[in-house]
């Protein structure tokens, strides 16, 4: 039988990896960013019509919104303590996503700390659960 923390921590990762995709979304609009702007109001014109920039801010809160929605159903219906706990899984998620998608590398410090963090949580949900 499968320990019930590591069933929570399964079942709340799809709401972890929908905030982490924010991250990433993050990261990819900060690409868009315009580096030649010689002043402020420049630099915001340029912004304003980079239409990149603009649907990835716009994907950021719309994914922000469905995150928001969901994430008040779950703590609605379950363990505060073991769902914020869990949210500090989306490291992992962001983690994966860096090296997947923007070819960064893990440090063995990184991987270490994941390790720990999961840890955390699965020692977390064991002891509220009881």
């Amino acid at each position: 039988m499968i320990d019930p923390a590591v069933t929570t921590t399964i079942k709340l990762q799809p709401v972890v990896i929908l905030f982490s995709c924010v991250s990433i979304c993050s990261k990819l609009a900060a690409k868009q960013l315009p580096a030649d702007a010689t002043s402020f109001s420049e630099f915001t014109i340029q912004c304003m019509t980079n239409w990149n920039l603009i649907l990835l801010l716009c994907l950021m809160v719309f994914l922000l919104g469905i995150y928001a929605f969901i994430w008040q159903m779950v703590i609605k219906r379950s363990k505060i303590a073991i769902v914020y706990a869990n949210k500090s899984s989306y490291l992992f998620w962001t983690q994966l996503a860096a090296v997947l998608i923007f070819g960064e590398h893990l440090s063995v410090c990184n991987v270490i700390g994941i390790a720990i963090i999961f840890a955390g949580v699965i020692l977390g949900n064991s002891e509220v659960a009881k």
